[in-house]
């Protein structure tokens, strides 16, 4: 996607079927899709759901890319 070439090197990005794992939407309490959830260090640190436009998803990137560098302290 044109988000996972943006941030490459940044940021991971991973998608997930439901249907076919269904332990990991359990194991994340995932009921609204899409869903994302952002992780670093493998903690949560931000969770959106709902239909994002582009604008927005890419925002919540930047967020967490800055509270991860400790440009900060809210996510």
């Amino acid at each position: 996607s044109r988000l996972a070439k943006k941030y490459g090197g940044r940021a991971v990005f991973s998608k997930l079927n439901m249907r076919e794992n269904e332990a990991s939407p359990k194991k994340y309490q995932v009921y609204v899709t899409p869903t994302f959830i952002f992780f670093s260090g493998g903690k949560e640190i931000k969770r959106i759901g709902g239909l994002l436009g582009a604008n927005e998803l890419e925002k919540a990137i930047e967020e967490c890319l800055n509270f991860v560098s400790g440009e900060s302290q809210t996510v």
